[in-house]
C-alpha cells in the first residue's frame, strides 16, 4: 500500500512537472509530520527545507550535496548578508537540534518542534521577499566548499 502511495505520488509530481520536493514542500512535509507527533521527521524536513531555500537563494544546484547549512548560516550572519536574525533563529532551532538529535540521540520532542516551524516558517517569508545580495569574497567563502 504504503509503494502505491508512493509511486502515485511521484506520478502526480511528474505530470507537475516537479518531481522532487522544494523548501515550502518540505516544509509542508515538517507539519504533516508534526501532526503525526513524528518529532524527528518534522525536524528533519525542515533542516531539508533550511538547506534548499538556502540553496535557492545562493545559487547552488540541488545536486551539490554535503552542503553544511550551519557554515552557510554562519558566513552570511558574520558579514550581516540576508536577514540575519531570522537566519540565527532556523539555525538554532532547526538546524542545532536536528544535528542532535542526528548525532547525539537526543530525543527531539513537540516542545522542540514549535519554535522549529514558527523559525521556518519566518525565514520563508522573509527570504522569499529579500533579495540576497553577496560580495564576491563572501561568495567565495560559501562556495570554498563546495
Amino acid at each position: 500500500m504504503k509503494m502505491i502511495a508512493f509511486e502515485e505520488k511521484t506520478e502526480k509530481r511528474i505530470e507537475e512537472g516537479s518531481l522532487f520536493q522544494g523548501a515550502k514542500e518540505k516544509y509542508k512535509e515538517a507539519q504533516k509530520a508534526y501532526d503525526a507527533q513524528d518529532w524527528d521527521g518534522c525536524l528533519n524536513n525542515l533542516n531539508t527545507a533550511f538547506e534548499l531555500i538556502l540553496k535557492e537563494k545562493l545559487d547552488i544546484p540541488t545536486t551539490i550535496k554535503g552542503v553544511k547549512t550551519a557554515n552557510i548560516v554562519e558566513i552570511l550572519v558574520k558579514h550581516d548578508v540576508g536577514p540575519v536574525l531570522f537566519l540565527k533563529e532556523a539555525r538554532k532551532h532547526v538546524t542545532n537540534v536536528d544535528n542532535s538529535v542526528k548525532h547525539d540521540g537526543y530525543e527531539a520532542n513537540k516542545i522542540d518542534c514549535i519554535p522549529a516551524l514558527k523559525s521556518m516558517e519566518d525565514l520563508i517569508r522573509k527570504l522569499d521577499n529579500t533579495e540576497l545580495k553577496i560580495a564576491d569574497e563572501i561568495k567565495k567563502k560559501i562556495y570554498g566548499d563546495l
